[in-house]
């Protein structure tokens, strides 16, 4: 599913802006053209499409424990190893 809304929103993209990875549109000061009422229509399509197939992904990795283990914890910085490394920066609120 991941791959398939990935493809989709680079079509949309390339569609958009002529650039699949979005090169080019964001000059200094602003941006290259605007968005007309066509291309508005095909955004909000595409998206419309898309979100019915996300919310279900979003469904099948909740209840991935792989996935789960994978994002609450990588990248934790223990209290220990900040020490260690003399690391600053905010501290971590509360997990949820």
């Amino acid at each position: 599913i991941g791959s398939r809304l990935k493809e989709y929103l680079m079509r949309l993209n390339e569609f958009v802006y002529g650039n699949c990875f979005l090169r080019g549109i964001v000059l200094p000061g602003g941006v290259k053209f605007d968005i007309t009422e066509d291309i508005s229509r095909e955004i909000l399509g595409v998206l419309a499409e898309v979100s019915v197939e996300f919310l279900e992904l979003v469904s099948l990795l909740k209840e991935n424990e792989a996935f789960l283990d994978r994002i609450n914890t990588t990248g934790v910085l223990t209290t220990e190893i900040a020490a260690d490394f003399e690391a600053q920066g905010l501290l971590p609120g509360p997990r949820v």
